[in-house]
């Protein structure tokens, strides 16, 4: 989970040094980001899954999740690449919604795990990247999104990253080392 962390991190900071550097053409390069970003999330929780719980709902609810997050990266790393950007505005819709489940999922998770052995700091930051993430895609959803509102996205996201992995290169593991 640390390795996976610090990984999705420095993503996010790649992510935000390009929006600050390029921000009038970047939003393709945010949709790619996203698309790998969400296959290496759903790859973790994949692998994960067992380790947690044994309940079969709870197993098919995040396999589900995981399978449906596969395929929506592997779209938001193909299509844009594809019709070079002219589906971006699409693409951000279905993120949102896409972050939107992954919210709501997570929230059962941590309500499901509450009495158990494993602690819910483990999905918090799932949960806090993926109401974020909602409200990012809704807001640069339009296409009249000042480069401003941009740059400044890319400096949060930036400092995000940065932060998040100098933290987990810190803290102690929450659970074994992958």
């Amino acid at each position: 989970m640390r390795s996976t962390n610090i990984i999705l991190s420095t993503l996010v900071a790649i992510l935000g040094l390009i929006l600050i550097v390029n921000p009038e053409t970047s939003l393709t390069v945010i949709v790619i980001c996203c698309g790998v970003w969400i296959i290496l999330s759903a790859a973790n929780d994949i692998l994960k899954i067992r380790k947690i719980s044994d309940d079969r709902v709870f197993f098919w609810i995040i396999f589900s999740r995981c399978i449906l997050s596969m395929i929506i990266g592997l779209l938001a790393i193909i299509l844009p690449v594809q019709t070079a950007g002219a589906i971006v505005k699409t693409i951000f819709l279905i993120l949102a919604l896409y972050f939107a489940i992954k919210a709501i999922t997570t929230i059962y998770v941590m309500i499901r795990l509450k009495a158990g052995p494993v602690t819910n700091k483990i999905f918090f930051f799932s949960l806090v990247e993926s109401i974020a993430a909602v409200i990012i895609f809704t807001l640069l959803n339009g296409e009249s999104v000042a480069t401003m509102l941009i740059r400044i996205i890319g400096a949060v996201l930036l400092l995000g990253g940065i932060i998040f992995a100098v933290y987990n290169l810190k803290a102690n593991p929450i659970e074994n080392a992958d």
